[in-house]
This record gives C-alpha cells, sequence and structure tokens, in this order.
C-alpha cells in the first residue's frame, strides 16, 4: 500500500486508505481492530493457507486476476475477498460442502478483520494487498475452491491406494 511519505501508519489512516482506496468498508474498532462486515458487495473464504495457495495457482492459470487475500498468521488460515452474488448463496448446503472442504464462507452479516498497525490488533497481513476496487466473483473463486478441492482428494486418494498396495 502506498502513502505518502512522512504519513504516520495508524489503524484511522490505514482504515481511510481502505474505505477510499480499496472501496472496503471498514470501521476502526477500540484496541486499534480494524474490521468490516459482509455485504451484498464484500464476503469472504477462508481456508487453511495450503488449499489457499493451490486456489491462488490456479487462478493465475486460468488469468483470474486475484482480489484481495488476508492472512490470519496464528491460525494459518487465508481469507480471499471476492464480490458476494446472491445467486450463489445456497445456504446451509454450501455450508456443509465448504465445511467438508475446511473453508469457511464469510457471507453478508459475517464480520472480516483486516491488517491493522496496532500492535494490539489481531496479527493479520496482506497476501495480496487490496490495491483497488478489485475482487473477483464469489463464483468465481467457488469454482476454483471446488476445482482445487477435487484435485486434491484425489491425490489423497491415490496416495492411499498406492500406500495399501505396497504393503
Amino acid at each position: 500500500m502506498s502513502r505518502p511519505t512522512g504519513t504516520a501508519d495508524t489503524p484511522q489512516s490505514r482504515s481511510a486508505y481502505y474505505r477510499q482506496q480499496c472501496g472496503l468498508p471498514v470501521t476502526v474498532r477500540p484496541g486499534g481492530h480494524i474490521v468490516a462486515k459482509a455485504d451484498s458487495d464484500l464476503a469472504g473464504f477462508t481456508m487453511p493457507v495450503e488449499l489457499g495457495e493451490l486456489v491462488k495457482a490456479e487462478m493465475r492459470t486460468r488469468n483470474v486476476p486475484w482480489g484481495p487475500i488476508v492472512a490470519h498468521v496464528r491460525a494459518r488460515r487465508w481469507m480471499f475477498l471476492v464480490d458476494w452474488e446472491t445467486r450463489d448463496d445456497i445456504g446451509v448446503s454450501l455450508d456443509s460442502e465448504m465445511m467438508r472442504s475446511n473453508v469457511s464462507v464469510v457471507r453478508p452479516g459475517g464480520e472480516i478483520a483486516f491488517p491493522s498497525p496496532a500492535p494490539s490488533s489481531i496479527q493479520r497481513e496482506w497476501i495480496v494487498n487490496p490495491n483497488s476496487r478489485h475482487r473477483p466473483s464469489a463464483g468465481t473463486v467457488l469454482e476454483v475452491i471446488r476445482h482445487c478441492v477435487r484435485r486434491r482428494d484425489c491425490r489423497r486418494q491415490a496416495e492411499v491406494s498406492k500406500g495399501s498396495a505396497n504393503r
């Protein structure tokens, strides 16, 4: 994120950048925590780092521009920020499908935490900085997640089968 030289990075200045340059509806909470309520334009998919790396690589392969990706460092999880599409929200069945893959859906009404320079804030880092208002559609990222989960599960099954055959 580029800021004018000599400007202190504070939760307030960072949240102003997120709002003005990136179109993210953030607020600053006590302690310097920067959060946004997911809404009809902003949602997210949170997953383990390993799956996130596969999704990011597959998006590159498909020439799908990334949107912002936030890391929750201690939890070893990434969140892909997306533009929410109500047609992709199939409710409980989507939650169940994603839960089996260890993916959480942050849909409208949920809360999203962002990186903050406040020392007391929850530790978040940008994997891909939000340098514009672009976020891929939820449907596009969901399709890539499903593809990567199928591919990962096939590999795991092949390894199990191979291990059983070698016994």
